[in-house]
């Protein structure tokens, strides 16, 4: 009776390994899947843009002052490793929020000057067109 229990302990274990391995295994293939995906769109929206080879090159690398040799070399942006967490701003930033505040409000209040200027235009154009109405009908009568 105990050796079937561990038996079936050590089958269960034996299980879950390989489940283990096979999502491991598939989770390699779903990244390079993925990123093989965004470097074919990459890819594409470069061709669209008429990027060649020979320009994408060209936009990667520095050209050096002719005092310290005058050469190209890479730029170390696209070397240097950055944490996504140094990137990122911070939401709850207060001076942020309020000059957002600020600038929607700003944006809001010109909205509203505009609409209303674009009301008075479309009514002196309206009555403009009633006035050119009238004398065409006028004309036309004559």
């Amino acid at each position: 009776m105990f050796h079937c229990a561990v038996m079936v302990v050590l089958l269960l274990n034996l299980l879950l390994a390989m489940m283990n391995k096979t999502v491991d295994r598939n989770w390699a293939k779903l990244q390079s899947r993925a990123l093989a995906s965004y470097a074919r769109c990459v890819l594409r929206l470069e061709t669209m843009l008429g990027h060649t080879e020979a320009a994408r090159e060209k936009l990667l690398e520095m050209t050096l002052p002719k005092a310290a040799g005058g050469g190209t070399v890479r730029n170390p942006v696209f070397e240097e490793r950055v944490a996504k967490h140094e990137v990122t701003a911070a939401l709850d930033d207060v001076a942020m929020n309020e000059t957002l505040e600020a600038t929607v409000q700003n944006l809001a209040a010109q909205n509203e000057r505009l609409s209303t200027q674009l009301a008075a235009l479309n009514a002196s154009v309206q009555s403009q067109m009633q006035a050119i109405l009238v004398a065409a009908q006028k004309l036309h009568r004559d």
